[in-house]
């Protein structure tokens, strides 16, 4: 709580806490101002020291125990919205961790597979992309419909048509862990979206994110590419890609 809060709650209780003395002096003491008002002037009386002090607890006991009322409320809430935002930062952490566990799965499935070749021998992952972006640009060359501007879901398409067709089967495991952490981003707030993306895009090369979303493309599951544009996955077209089009094609 700030300083200047405090100060000022004290500076009400304190006036809250006058005004019965100033009221009580008022009407029931015989001084006309505070110069006939003397210390040794007080009264002896038992009496009349217990009437001023049950109108006191009458007044300011009332009083306070409203400001006290609301205090309890005030720390109700703030203990409520205390307890949410750390809910919400736990789910948070636990979300993040699983959506980490489920990407280093990916990352090792994609780092150990063997990938078919132009003889459908196994291969490393960096024959296999040199080769299907050489498809994808003799594709594109022979297109008529093909503009001076990149369209990265036109080159989507074209590397889901080069793609073998045992490759569908083959990546079938990166593709459903990749749809479950699709559906996590999806679902999950902004900042926490934005964070798993930041996460996604530096674990994951683009050159898999692109073959990735390819596949998606490739699948009848209408669901699996809902999840791929509602991540909000950036559509950046591979560099290696687009230096082997730009032979070929000037962009604009």
């Amino acid at each position: 709580m700030r300083k200047s809060i405090i100060i000022f709650i004290c500076i009400i209780s304190i006036i809250f806490a006058l005004i019965p003395i100033v009221v009580y002096w008022q009407n029931f003491t015989n001084y006309e101002n505070l110069s006939q008002y003397s210390f040794y002037k007080l009264s002896k009386s038992n009496g009349n020291w217990g009437d001023f002090g049950s109108f006191l607890s009458g007044t300011t006991g009332a009083i306070f125990s409203f400001f006290s009322l609301i205090a309890v409320l005030y720390s109700l809430n703030v203990t409520q919205k205390m307890s949410i935002l750390q809910l919400k930062l736990s789910r948070d952490e636990q979300l993040t961790n699983e959506f980490n566990l489920l990407l280093d799965v990916l990352i090792n499935s994609i780092r150990n597979k063997k990938y078919p070749d132009i003889h459908n021998h196994p291969a490393d992952f960096d024959i296999f992309k040199k080769l299907n972006y050489a498809n994808i640009d003799i594709l594109a060359q022979r297109d008529t419909l093909w503009t001076d501007k990149f369209n990265y879901i036109y080159l989507l398409v074209q590397a889901r048509n080069v793609i073998e067709p045992n490759a569908v089967m083959m990546f079938k495991q990166e593709r459903d862990i990749y749809s479950v952490l699709l559906a996590r981003i999806s679902q999950a707030s902004d900042s926490l979206a934005e964070a798993f993306l930041a996460i996604l895009c530096a674990k994951v090369n683009e050159d898999h994110i692109f073959f990735l979303n390819a596949q998606h493309l490739a699948m009848n599951e209408d669901y699996q590419s809902h999840r791929l544009f509602l991540s909000g996955i950036p559509s950046i077209i591979p560099r290696d890609l687009e230096i082997l089009l730009l032979k070929h094609f000037k962009k604009q």
